[in-house]
């Protein structure tokens, strides 16, 4: 089964429990506009309520003292009939201990029973002697299930009985163009949810699109397709997913190129001993078993070769436990000084390398703590990589220093060789990676370099490389110095 169906299937399988993106996008955009949708319509509600009985309150407070100040003029009746028309009232004066109003006029300004008996309550004087001469109130108005607002002004009194003016205004109309009002409101908001559900589908499938699109063609490089390519399009964050994906597939196209040429590499190198042990065990076999001289020789090859290929399969082994951080540091104080001289004292009696020369540069014994094992494995690995790239002076310098305002030591290992190009130092630092992977004469298989970047990582030690082209490399790191003295 390929990994594309794998993926689809365990992806199906938690279908009960996650969300599609669109349907998520959806649900979002319609709770962010319904909430927007409630606040305004509970705003409207209110503000249109109470602004609209503010102002007919006011209207009615205001006529109300019109008519107070013209009661005493021969053409009371007159004013009080226009302002009643003007403005949609009902007026009543009556007279403490009457039966029947005085006065009653409706909202045309003629003479008419009044609306409601109960307009005028049965208390109404004893509630005006415990206020100021005039009261403000609401009576139900049965008939179109809403309130009256009510005024009551004490006018005049005339032997010892009082005349009041109950002037009242019906909330029916207010709340008819309130009903109205927010009826319409309603529409429109019905309409905008429709719209806003239309735009959010859309652009839920608007910016799911390129995703799916991304999504396919991540599968196909699951599956292993490394020319797949991945669309630049819709938002700048989709955009940027598409170059990290692209980058990605580079890198694994690259990790694919140079482990075909590590299997290639390895399998040269252990090919090449294996042959050799074969060949002069049959020679030993069949031909110099007698001959002393011979023999030696031949057994002599034949462990040469067999530490060669232990020394790979170490490397092998040693790459695996850095990369799988099963490898423990022991980290203490040592002299690096004293280390190097003894890493290069190694290289010096090598036979192979009798027309090398190796340097020391160390004006000062520093003190430094790291695990004093892996920083000689860090130090020979290091000149191997010199040695085979130092070219024809065949000349290495290692130097120590101290970084000045650090408390760090400096080690860098210099060939005088074929440098490496600007846009290459920063490979050199991978697995299977080779400057010059087909020169016959420098054959590895690309894990010295990579090994060293481990270790130093495992360290926390910073480190780096500076070369041209032509004029040789220099490879540096840092050691933190140690605050005792090795012992």
């Amino acid at each position: 089964m390929k990994k594309t169906q794998k993926l689809e299937l365990a992806l199906a399988a938690r279908t009960g429990r996650l969300w599609k993106m669109s349907t998520s996008l959806w649900i979002n955009f319609m709770v962010f506009a319904l909430v927007i949708i409630a606040l305004t319509w509970i705003i409207l509600l209110g503000f249109m309520r109470n602004q609209y009985r503010s102002r007919e309150l006011d209207s009615l407070e205001q006529s109300v003292w019109n008519m107070t100040e013209r009661f005493i003029q021969e053409d009371a009746e007159t004013t009080f009939g226009a302002l009643c028309k003007t403005n949609g009232l009902f007026a009543q004066v009556v007279e403490e201990g009457g039966q029947t109003p005085l006065l009653s006029l409706d909202n045309q300004g003629d003479r008419s029973e009044p609306q409601q008996e109960d307009l005028v309550p049965q208390d109404l004087f004893q509630q005006l002697d415990q206020s100021d001469g005039y009261l403000f109130y609401y009576v139900p108005d049965t008939a179109h299930n809403t309130q009256w607002a009510v005024w009551a002004v004490v006018l005049a009194s005339f032997g010892g009985n009082r005349q009041v003016l109950v002037v009242s205004k019906s909330m029916a109309n207010i709340d008819a163009l309130t009903t109205v009002l927010l009826q319409l409101v309603a529409v429109v908001i019905v309409l905008v949810v429709m719209i806003a559900a239309l735009l959010a589908m859309f652009q839920a499938k608007s910016y799911l699109r390129p995703i799916r699109a991304l999504n396919r063609k991540a599968l196909d490089l699951a599956d292993g397709d490394l020319q797949v390519d991945f669309p630049e399009e819709g938002p700048l964050e989709i955009v940027q997913l598409s170059n990290s994906l692209a980058r990605a597939r580079d890198q694994l196209q690259e990790t694919e190129t140079l482990q075909r040429d590590f299997i290639a590499n390895i399998n040269h190198d252990m090919k090449t001993p294996v042959v050799a042990i074969q060949a002069y065990a049959e020679l030993l076999l069949s031909y110099s078993g007698e001959i002393p001289e011979k023999r030696e020789e031949h057994l002599r090859i034949i462990l040469q070769e067999t530490d060669r290929l232990t020394a790979l399969m170490n490397t092998v082994v040693e790459l695996t436990k850095l990369q799988s951080g099963t490898l423990t540091l022991h980290p203490a104080a040592f002299s690096i000084q004293k280390t190097a001289e003894t890493v290069l004292e190694e290289f010096r009696i090598q036979p192979k390398l009798a027309g090398f020369t190796f340097e020391l540069q160390c004006k000062e014994d520093i003190q430094v703590m790291a695990d004093q094992t892996l920083i000689c494995r860090v130090l020979q690995n290091l000149l191997n990589n010199a040695v085979k790239f130092c070219g024809e002076e065949q000349r290495v310098l290692l130097s120590i220093c101290r970084v000045e305002g650090e408390k760090t030591a400096e080690i860098s290992v210099t060939d005088y060789g074929i440098g490496i190009a600007q846009d290459k130092q920063n490979l050199i630092w991978e697995r299977y990676y080779q400057v010059e992977p087909y020169c016959r004469d420098k054959v590895g298989a690309g894990m010295g370099l990579n090994i060293v970047h481990q270790i130093l990582l495992l360290h926390d030690a910073p480190h780096g490389v500076v070369s041209q082209v032509g004029e040789g490399t220099t490879i540096w790191f840092r050691l933190r110095e140690a605050e005792h003295e090795a012992t």
